[in-house]
């Protein structure tokens, strides 16, 4: 028997087809499988970024069962605040207090480029619980929105008492609104869920206040 023969008579021995051939589709379904990950990754990835960017743009979308929103932006011609009525405490919420309390917040259309500066509860001289105030701010303290609420009360300490000029009514969602304006600070003033809403904002556009306000009323 020559070499040739020996060669191919050893091959045939040891080489088992059966044995082989599933090794082989075997490896050919893992790198199939590894192809498959490596495709689906990117649109994954593409699937996460493009829901970040949905959640952080939120737009209002206008119910259809609800009547149009009726706007009337008054000019202030002069705005004076009243008289310091506040002689107690406030406090800053923190902890889990404060993502307990904020979640009342959390669906607030705040601008993009503000972040909030403080969430406060108000107290009365003798400890009485008054209401909520929120502060939010841009970092180059330009556009400001504060946000007062609470069941008691019926407008913020030191406020712009706009109630008292001659104002034409806004309607967003059936919820009436007093809105003032006077340069680039807006005044607002409404009740919704039987709370009192003081808002006062400076540098916001008037569209960012309009969805603040119906997001605030869809809550």
């Amino acid at each position: 028997m020559n070499n040739k023969e020996k060669i191919k008579k050893s091959i045939s021995k040891d080489f088992d087809k059966r044995k082989n051939y599933n090794m082989i589709m075997k490896s050919i379904n893992k790198n199939k499988n590894n192809f498959l990950k490596l495709s689906i990754l990117p649109l994954c990835i593409l699937l996460v970024l493009y829901i970040g960017i949905v959640l952080n743009n939120k737009e209002i979308v206008p119910d259809s069962n609800l009547p149009s929103p009726i706007i009337n932006i008054n000019k202030l011609n002069n705005i004076k605040r009243e008289p310091n009525d506040f002689y107690g405490s406030a406090i800053d919420l923190s902890g889990e207090e404060l993502i307990i309390k904020q979640n009342f917040t959390l669906n607030f259309l705040i601008p993009n480029n503000l972040n909030l500066y403080r969430f406060i509860m108000l107290y009365s001289i003798n400890q009485e619980f008054i209401g909520y105030n929120l502060i939010y701010f841009n970092s180059e303290n330009t556009k400001v929105i504060d946000i007062f609420y609470s069941e008691t009360r019926t407008k913020r300490f030191q406020c712009v008492d706009i109630e008292k000029n001659n104002m034409r009514n806004s309607k967003i969602n059936n919820i009436d609104f007093l809105i003032g304006n006077f340069n680039d600070e807006y005044f607002v003033k409404f009740k919704y869920n039987n709370m009192y809403f003081d808002i006062e904002t400076r540098g916001i556009s008037e569209t960012e206040l309009i969805n603040l306000l119906t997001s605030i009323v869809k809550l």
